[in-house]
Order: structure tokens, then C-alpha cells, then sequence
């Protein structure tokens, strides 16, 4: 399985190249902040090929979602695994999560407490379910990648088991 984990704590985002301000009076995280928003959609390579981005099932995401799957989608020795990931790699209390892709399952370390979890996915009544969102948004990336959030509001943004559903990961 796949799990991606970008955390501006952790310094993911100070992977992308710093450009340049013309404001010389802004704050070190004002001009972060504008790196990443002036990079935001740029493709710098393709992850798949066009073959790799067709669906088997051409019908719209949106249907398939239409009622709650109340599945774990992976074995608990993998949730354990990714918990404990998250528990060593995402800041703790007081850091502002993004889930994206999620479900009625959260993989977050149950004993520490978050200043505020946002969960993206599919089917509102699978999100409702997540005990560890603060609220939650549906919105199917395929048709939009284009997420309703303010650029640089979260300290990690998490995306485990579901990016091999999308078609244009890149963006």
C-alpha cells in the first residue's frame, strides 16, 4: 500500500525551491507561505501514464460513494503501522491536520489531541462517523483538485490507502 505524509513541520514543504519577495518587510512564514502558493499546480513530472489513468469502472466516482462503505479498507497490523508512523511524524498537540481522502476510520494516534482535524472525502455519511474530525468536506478530486482551504493553514496533510484512486495525482 501507498501512504503519503507532507508535513510543513517536518520540512516537506521546505523542499520546494524558495522564491524570491518583493516585499522585504514580510515574515519568514508570509514568504513560505507564498513559495508554496506560487508553485501550487505545477506539474514538474507525470506520476502515470494515460493507461494509468484510466478507470476500470468509467462511471463517476460520485455514484459509487453514493451510500457509506463501512469497510476498512486495510488489515490492522497496516492501521497499526501508520498510526505509529503519524505518532513519530506529525506534530501533536496543537497542529492543524488536513485528511485527505478520508473515511469513517482515522489512523491518527488516539491519545493525542489536535488543535484542529479537517477531513476531505466522498461520502459525508463515512466522515461523520470519524471520531478525529472537526469537520469535513466532500469533494471529488477528480473534478476538482482544487481543495476550498487556505494555502498554508495546516501543519500536516495526510493522504493514506485511497491516492491510488486518483487520476491526476500530480495536481
Amino acid at each position: 500500500m501507498l501512504s503519503l505524509l507532507l508535513s510543513r513541520t517536518a520540512g516537506a514543504a521546505t523542499l520546494l525551491p524558495s522564491l524570491h519577495s518583493n516585499k522585504m518587510n514580510e515574515s519568514p512564514r508570509a514568504r513560505k507561505a507564498a513559495a508554496i502558493v506560487s508553485r501550487a499546480g505545477e506539474v514538474r513530472r507525470q506520476v502515470l501514464s494515460a493507461d494509468g489513468r484510466t478507470k476500470l469502472n468509467p462511471r463517476p466516482d460520485k455514484e459509487f460513494y453514493d451510500y457509506p462503505r463501512l469497510v476498512k479498507h486495510v488489515d490492522d497490523g497496516f492501521i497499526e503501522s501508520l498510526t505509529e508512523t503519524y505518532r513519530e511524524r506529525v506534530e501533536g498537540e496543537g497542529a492543524e491536520v488536513l485528511d485527505l481522502m478520508s473515511s469513517w476510520v482515522s489512523h491518527l494516534p488516539a491519545e493525542i489531541r489536535y488543535r484542529r482535524v479537517v477531513g476531505h472525502g466522498l461520502n459525508a455519511g463515512e466522515l461523520a462517523r470519524n471520531p478525529r474530525l472537526d469537520r469535513f468536506f466532500v469533494q471529488d478530486l477528480n473534478v476538482d483538485h482544487r481543495l476550498p482551504l487556505g494555502s498554508a493553514t495546516f501543519d500536516a496533510v495526510l493522504c493514506a490507502v485511497s491516492v491510488q484512486y486518483l487520476q491526476q495525482p500530480e495536481q
